[in-house]
């Protein structure tokens, strides 16, 4: 008994150390993202669009963001689409005791020239010798956007492309906590954090 108890053991490690290996490998693909894991075996770029199939006078938003600070970095190519926006760079910073950690996001709004299947790739980023980079795979067809698709793709580029003068200011409020960042040099940056107080008043007006 003992001896079956120990191999139904082992059978369960071993089990785990394989699931283990298999999400460390980026076996499983989600949403048309294709991951390439030999490129960034410690960072990763997630990737953000609003769907996968879209039509030929529609737009396509998709964003990049990375959680680490990197050394450089080459923006892609789009050569199939017009930039309809961006590059959009936002970057925000937290803090817990003595540790910091960042975000940066790359966004755009693209419009494509054809119909066809189509890979948007990420900015490749470099850190400590290493590239880092995704992307996602997208169609485009004939299909005619509606009334509704018409609206929110309007309001799309009504968010993105949205006048935003030097030096504006954006809070971002949270249960507990919550920051302020600041519009400079066409990207968004970390400005101050808010107090309990400050946290209190802005929950007042909203």
């Amino acid at each position: 008994m003992m001896k079956f108890k120990k191999m139904n053991t082992l059978k369960r490690n071993a089990m785990v150390i394989l699931l283990q290996l298999m999400a460390l490998y980026g076996i499983a693909q989600n949403n048309g993202i294709i991951k390439d894991d030999s490129l960034n075996p410690g960072y990763i770029v997630s990737v953000e669009i609003d769907k996968n199939e879209f039509s030929i006078n529609g737009n396509i938003y998709v964003k990049f963001t990375i959680d680490f600070k990197e050394d450089s970095l080459q923006y892609a190519q789009y050569d199939e689409f017009k930039k309809t926006i961006g590059p959009n760079i936002s970057v925000s910073s937290s803090g817990v005791g003595s540790e910091m950690t960042q975000t940066k996001s790359i966004s755009y709004v693209l419009k494509p020239k054809n119909i066809g299947e189509y890979i948007i790739a990420s900015p490749t980023f470099f850190i400590h010798g290493e590239k880092v980079k995704d992307s996602v795979k997208i169609t485009v067809s004939n299909t005619p956007l509606n009334e509704e698709e018409e609206n929110e793709a309007m309001f799309r580029i009504f968010m993105e492309s949205g006048v935003k003068p030097e030096g504006t200011y954006r809070y971002i409020v949270g249960y507990d906590f919550g920051y302020v960042e600041i519009y400079e040099n066409r990207k968004w940056e970390f400005y101050k954090k808010l107090t309990r107080e400050e946290l209190k008043l802005i929950r007042k007006t909203l």
